[in-house]
Order: structure tokens, then C-alpha cells, then sequence
């Protein structure tokens, strides 16, 4: 939106400077998207995915603790899995030119990769504590959550403002 704003301006001032620098940072993104070898890894997501669901299978024959503690834990990390499988063969059908099942992919994989920490740490729970009891998983996930959550918020909540500052810096080293 603020670049649609932005390219209707540059049309109507008649600035090709201007213009020539936008094509350029369109090029190079559109390069990067090209060039990434992670995105365009032929197995490599899929084993990786393949992976957690069958680790996340496994949690819940793993540790003496209650089937509510090992749902809590493998669940999520289960959903999202298969959840990012299925945007991983979506955005391959489509060769990375939708560019939102390519962010929705991007953004799976980063709740994954969250996921797959709080299923580390269950682990290790499992393994250093054996003699805790169900509530002291229960403890342990609400401060891991707890301290997570304001991270969160203020890394969303500041995101935009940054973009929006930068765009601004950039929009007016480029007008000269």
C-alpha cells in the first residue's frame, strides 16, 4: 500500500531517477527469491518436516508422565508440521510466484523452528528431571511462555514502526 502510494507519486512527478532505483531493488528481491538455495532445496524441508511429525509421534510413547502433558507438548509441533508440509508442496506447485504462500510457508517455518525449542525442552525435562510431576511441566511451560510473550509482542509491535522509518530514509535519499 505504501509502495503503491509511493510508485503513483513517482508517475505523476515523472522522476525516473527515482523509478530506475525502484526497478533495481525489485530486481534484486526478485533475484534473492531466484537465487535462494533454501527455498529451492528439492528434499530438504520435506525430510526436515517428515522429521518433527515423526518425533512428535514418538513424545507421546516417551517419559512417564501424564497423555496430557505429552499432548500439550507434541500437538502443536504435530499441526504445524503437517500444516507446513502441505504450504511446502503448495508453494513448489506453484514455482515460488505467490508470493503470500511463500510468506505463509516462510512464517510456518518460523513457528516450527518455535515449536520445535519447546519440544528440545521437554526433552531435556524429560531426561535431566525424571521425578517431576505433571504440574512442574505445567510450571515450566507457563514461565517459558510467560518470558516468550513480551519478546513477542514487542518484536511485532515494533516491526512495522522500523519498516515504516527505514522506507521513509530510503524515500527520501531517493528523491534527491
Amino acid at each position: 500500500m505504501v509502495v503503491e502510494k509511493y510508485i503513483k507519486e513517482l508517475k505523476e512527478n515523472n522522476d525516473i531517477k527515482s523509478m530506475k532505483v525502484l526497478v533495481r531493488e525489485y530486481d534484486k528481491q526478485i533475484n534473492f527469491y531466484k537465487s535462494n538455495k533454501i527455498l529451492e532445496g528439492k528434499r530438504s524441508r520435506y525430510v526436515f518436516n517428515l522429521l518433527l511429525i515423526c518425533i512428535s509421534i514418538f513424545l507421546l510413547f516417551f517419559g512417564q508422565v501424564s497423555i496430557f502433558i505429552k499432548l500439550f507438548y507434541s500437538m502443536p509441533l504435530f499441526i504445524v508440521s503437517i500444516i507446513a508440509l502441505i504450504l511446502d508442496l503448495k508453494v513448489r506447485e506453484d514455482k515460488f510466484s505467490n508470493r503470500k504462500l511463500l510468506y505463509k510457508s516462510a512464517i510456518y517455518f518460523f513457528v516450527l523452528i518455535f515449536l520445535m525449542s519447546f519440544t528440545i525442552i521437554y526433552i531435556f525435562q524429560i531426561i535431566l528431571f525424571r521425578n517431576w510431576k505433571d504440574i512442574d511441566y505445567i510450571k515450566s511451560i507457563i514461565l517459558l511462555i510467560s518470558f516468550l510473550i513480551p519478546i513477542i509482542i514487542a518484536t511485532v509491535y515494533d516491526s512495522p514502526k522500523r519498516f515504516l522509518k527505514e522506507f521513509a530514509n530510503t524515500n527520501r535519499k531517493y528523491r534527491g
